[in-house]
């Protein structure tokens, strides 16, 4: 994974490799990622203020990966809200079924002795860890993502090598060494 850094400008038209982001296989459709960063951020006495920029763009991928790219961008599209709870319902159906996986498994080889209080305490900490660590990894598998956008630059990062390289010849006038 590598990353180039663009000059911000009026001109700004990036060009991007008429290949599938994600594979280097030809191009279909296309998927978008987005940004939104706090800017102008003031403490008052009685109150905060605070404004936000976002950038977002659309970038070309395959009819495969469109449907992945997508989903991995709801969670920038949705609330803070929408987002917790998604998450918390997620947590609810994984405990539920490593619930019912500890309980059978304990019943099968013969260790109904242990208490179902701690069988639900560990089965819900693991669900926990698992959503936890699902949302992480799918933060690193999204092919493109802008990971720093100031005033007058922007970091985009290409899981994929050889469509970096593409990406870093065709938009070579607006890269900052």
């Amino acid at each position: 994974m590598g990353s180039v850094k663009l000059r911000m400008s009026e001109n700004l038209r990036i060009k991007w490799p008429d290949q599938c982001a994600a594979c280097n296989n030809p191009s279909t459709d296309s998927a978008t990622t987005s940004i939104t960063n706090t800017t102008k951020f003031r403490y008052y006495v009685v109150a905060m203020s605070f404004t936000h920029q976002t950038y977002s763009f659309s970038y070309p991928v395959c009819k495969k990966h469109k449907r992945l790219c997508n989903l991995l961008d709801q969670s920038a599209k949705s609330s803070l809200l929408n987002n917790t709870l998604v998450f918390f319902f997620c947590v609810l159906i994984l405990w539920l079924i490593l619930n019912f996986l500890f309980s059978s498994t304990l019943k099968i080889i013969g260790l109904e002795i242990i208490d179902q209080n701690s069988i639900d305490y560990w089965s819900f900490m693991s669900s926990l860890v698992v959503a936890t660590l699902l949302i992480i990894y799918s933060f690193f598998l999204k092919p493109v993502r802008i990971s720093n956008l100031s005033e007058d630059s922007m970091e985009i990062s290409i899981k994929n090598d050889k469509y970096l390289n593409y990406f870093k010849a065709l938009n070579n006038e607006h890269t900052i060494k």
